[in-house]
C-alpha cells in the first residue's frame, strides 16, 4: 500500500474497490466521505455534495415511504452509483455497509436490468440465504434486522441483463470537529 495521499474525488466514473479488491465494477460517489484513521472510521464532508438530481430523488423517496424514513424527514448525505456490466463479470461482493457510520437506513435505487440480491444472515450461519428480486426502476430499503444482521451481494450471473446501475443512498454519521484529537 502506498502512503501517498489519494487524489480528491472527481465527477468521472472510476474503478471502485470498496467491496472487494478487484471486484471490477465501476463507481462514483458523492457527499460524505468515509475514511479510516488513527481514531477509527469516520465520515467527513466532501467537496462534491449530492447533485440536485440526486437530492430530488431523495425527496421523492421520503414522500413515498415516510413510515420507513423518519416520518419523511430522513435525507441522505452520501450516495454512490455503481455500474455492473455482465460481459465484464462485474458483481457486488457480499458485504454489510458499515454498521456504525452508514446510519439506520440504506436506500438502493435499481436502474438498468433486473438483478437478484442474495442476503445471508451474519448471526445465524445455519439460516439459508434469501434471494430477493430487484426489478429495474425499483427502490429497496434496508432497515432494522435486515440492515444490521445480513450481508448482501449480487453475483454476476444474477444480473438479468447486460448492464445494471444502482444508486445507494445513506445518511453517514459525520465526525464532529476535534474528533481526531486524543
Amino acid at each position: 500500500p502506498s502512503s501517498q495521499p489519494q487524489p480528491p474525488p472527481t465527477n468521472r466514473w472510476q474503478l471502485s474497490t470498496w467491496n472487494a479488491s478487484g471486484a471490477g465494477n465501476e463507481g462514483k460517489s458523492w457527499g460524505a466521505n468515509t475514511r479510516s484513521g488513527s481514531s477509527g472510521r469516520l465520515a467527513t464532508p466532501r467537496l462534491d455534495p449530492l447533485p440536485p438530481p440526486l437530492l430530488a430523488v431523495a425527496n421523492r423517496m421520503a414522500s413515498l415511504a415516510p413510515h420507513l424514513l423518519g416520518r419523511g424527514t430522513w435525507r441522505p448525505n452520501q450516495a454512490n452509483a455503481i455500474s455492473y456490466t455482465k460481459a465484464k463479470g462485474h458483481y457486488l461482493g457480499a458485504h454489510c455497509d458499515d454498521r456504525q457510520l452508514s446510519g439506520l437506513i440504506l436506500c438502493n435505487l435499481s436502474l438498468g436490468c433486473d438483478a437478484v440480491m442474495t442476503y445471508t444472515n451474519d448471526k445465524d450461519k445455519e439460516e439459508k440465504p434469501h434471494r430477493v428480486e430487484l426489478p429495474r426502476r425499483s427502490l429497496q430499503f434496508q432497515t432494522g434486522h435486515v440492515r444490521f444482521n445480513y450481508a448482501h451481494g449480487i453475483a454476476s450471473e444474477d444480473l438479468r441483463g447486460e448492464r445494471r446501475v444502482s444508486i445507494t443512498f445513506r445518511k453517514e454519521q459525520i465526525a464532529s470537529k476535534g474528533a481526531n484529537k486524543k
